[in-house]
């Protein structure tokens, strides 16, 4: 499968329209950031973005985790 190139302005498209919609959730601010980027890598994945999303993703369970070992 060949990568879709995309423009900043496609990406940030793409990204507010999907902004709007994950906000609304009414789930944990931690849970809530979680399903934002891996909506995020969904919606870029196939794309010169993708690697981007999926760092942000990874580092966002890192922190996840890293919150849940320091409260118990």
């Amino acid at each position: 499968m060949q990568m879709k190139i995309i423009t900043d302005a496609e990406y940030l498209t793409i990204i507010n329209g999907l902004f709007l919609k994950l906000f609304v959730i009414n789930i944990p601010d931690m849970d809530k950031i979680i399903k934002r980027n891996e909506v995020y890598v969904l919606a870029t994945l196939g794309t010169n973005y993708q690697e981007h999303d999926i760092k942000d993703y990874i580092n966002t369970l890192k922190r996840a985790i890293e919150l849940k070992c320091q409260n118990h």
